[in-house]
């Protein structure tokens, strides 16, 4: 409805937009100005994204379909027409960008559906494919053109990931695939004139990478582009780019709370025991308290999207992400980013390898991920964690991080970590405690229960290879001992049958890193020592007696169990976990890092 004439000054741009907003035609507005001009000149206004956000989200879905829809697809062509044919330089062109952002911004917020998206934006289902299109063209065009200012890439980018953020999984988002942007994406890396634009680039990547990923993998182009890739400057760039990021995550953690780093291994049982009743159900705080958290991580923290996929997809960017363990990795200006023991930042102190920065906010994010209240501290947790186990599952990572034991221990001078094995270790049996006796009855804790007995397991065959002394040895095994109850009653969710249907097919039932293996194992390992403290007469009430029996035991005949290694290939999880409850996360906190009517 038309409404009267405001008599407070405003500006040219809020006047006419509100006159527009009101039902006013532009012949109206301006009788002397053809449609054209009018729209021209409407472009060459400085754009106030505050007002015009305001008053695109002050229109309901209903307004959006009906009597404003003519006023959205006006817009939306207007835009798209000066973007792409404006001369570089001229305001217009990047008033455009801007204007087309706020408005898929706050349009696409709406609670659409995918044919109410393409009503609104291209006028009609039949033409959405002329709309779209004409999008991503112009997005490529304006990204690979050498000539184009680099302010107005970075304008267009950011359009490009505001579209990509906020069509989310709808039907219209099928058009980024029709074209495949990689190439200019990645010219906005390796640009010296763009290369500060990588953030954003990455972003751009992964939320791209992840449309429909499930059911659309192969007809993905980013997915096998991201896949096929060599180019090891790309990957030192985004290496570079991720470790600041993360670094400015974790710092960010440490203003609220000056505390030292916490260590992953602590941070894990942090996570694990919070899921203990006498933890759960505290009247007395036994942390920091959560509110202090309540928003944290800050949303730079979705950079681990692009490092979780790159890492599982492609073995280049794994390599170049060990180079700085490798002592032969290569040296110059193309690899000096990621070929050197730390990363050199003119805006700050020198910076650890990426590898530690992501051990370290994970970390935080674990340490900080147990509220229920708090989905989406629990997802960075989670993908944190799916980020890690492609990590540990990836031979070219372990290779260079287990080389040998005088090189681990000279890179791990540098980690911001003590390990805290016997918490852990308490953690995961009173986990295992908790599980079996108050939540029996879900297949999903039968497998985190299977989880835990055959991490339990590897832990004892291998803790040789990786407990720093052997008072840490004799630790496990101390903890074990006082736990075999708890161990032994998890023979329900570990027999054939249930491993069968629960592990995906990862572990045949009847391999030896089955969990019916894995359990059998850990009781007779345990059993045995056990036995050792009954035999010897140690009071079993003593800590310090029985440790006394199990030390001279393992220091006898060696550690029973480890003896027995398994030649089978560990089992691998990595592809059934990762990003596919992460993305709407990715979703809101891209959005909020881009220009928008709020910032």
């Amino acid at each position: 409805m038309k409404s009267m004439g405001r008599h407070h000054l405003v500006s040219k741009f809020v006047a006419t937009y509100d006159k527009l907003f009101d039902g006013y035609t532009p012949e109206e507005i301006s009788p002397h100005e053809s449609p054209a001009q009018f729209w021209a000149n409407l472009l060459s206004l400085n754009v106030d994204s505050v007002h015009l956000g305001k008053r695109l989200r002050a229109l309901a879905k209903e307004d959006l379909l009906t009597a404003h829809k003519p006023l959205v697809n006006t817009l939306v062509a207007t835009c798209l027409l000066h973007l792409r044919t404006a001369q570089p330089g001229d305001a217009k062109k990047g008033n455009a960008a801007t204007t087309l952002a706020l408005m898929l911004r706050c349009v696409l917020e709406k609670g659409l559906v995918g044919w109410e998206a393409m009503e609104i934006v291209a006028g009609s289902v039949g033409q959405s494919d002329s709309v779209f299109l004409n999008l991503t063209s112009t997005i490529e065009d304006i990204i690979s053109d050498e000539a184009a200012p680099a302010d107005l890439k970075h304008q267009v980018l950011q359009l490009a990931v505001v579209f990509a953020c906020s069509i989310s999984q709808l039907s219209p988002g099928a058009y980024l695939l029709r074209r495949d942007l990689f190439p200019a994406i990645t010219s906005i890396i390796k640009s010296p004139e763009t290369e500060a634009f990588t953030f954003e680039a990455a972003l751009f990547l992964s939320i791209v990478a992840n449309f429909h990923r499930t059911d659309a993998a192969k007809l993905n182009p980013y997915l096998s582009s991201i896949r096929k890739t060599e180019d090891r400057e790309l990957m030192r760039a985004l290496v570079y780019s991720a470790n600041y990021t993360m670094d400015s995550v974790v710092k960010a953690y440490q203003e609220i709370l000056d505390d030292s780093p916490p260590t992953f291994a602590s941070s894990m049982s942090s996570l694990l025991a919070s899921f203990r009743p006498d933890r759960a159900l505290s009247a007395t705080p036994v942390d920091p308290p959560r509110e202090l958290f309540k928003n944290q991580p800050i949303e730079a923290a979705v950079i681990l999207l692009p490092v979780h996929d790159f890492l599982h997809l492609n073995t280049v960017f794994n390599a170049v992400l060990m180079e700085p363990f490798i002592s032969d990795a290569p040296s110059g200006p193309a690899s000096s980013v990621s070929a050197s023991d730390t990363v050199l930042s003119s805006k700050g102190p020198a910076l650890t390898p990426l590898v530690h920065t992501l051990l370290s906010l994970s970390s935080y994010l674990l340490t900080h991920a147990s509220s229920p209240q708090r989905p989406r501290a629990s997802a960075y947790a989670a993908l944190a964690l799916a980020t890690l186990l492609r990590l540990a599952e990836n031979d070219v990572a372990m290779s260079a991080l287990t080389t040998t034991a005088t090189e681990e221990h000279e890179w791990g001078k540098a980690l911001p970590a003590k390990y805290h094995w016997e918490e852990l270790w308490r953690s995961l049996i009173s986990l295992l405690d908790f599980l079996s006796a108050k939540m029996s009855d879900s297949s999903k804790v039968e497998q985190l229960v299977q989880e835990t007995i055959i991490l339990l397991d590897f832990s004892v065959r291998h803790a040789e290879s990786y407990l720093g002394s052997p008072q840490a040895v004799h630790q496990l095994v101390y903890e074990l001992v006082r736990s075999l109850s708890t161990i032994q009653k998890q023979h329900p969710f570990c027999q054939p049958a249930s491993s069968a249907g629960t592990s995906g097919g990862v572990r045949r039932p009847g391999s030896p890193s089955s969990p019916a293996h894995a359990l059998r194992r850990l009781i007779e390992c345990t059993t045995h020592y056990v036995r050792r403290v009954h035999e010897s007469g140690a009071a079993p009430g003593s800590a310090v007696a029985v440790l006394r029996v199990i030390a001279l035991d393992v220091e006898r005949d060696g550690l029973v169990g480890a003896r027995e290694r398994n030649e089978e290939e560990a089992p691998r999880h990595s592809d059934d976990v990762g990003e596919a409850g992460f993305v709407r996360f990715a979703y809101v906190d891209g959005l909020a890092l881009m220009p928008g009517p709020d910032s």
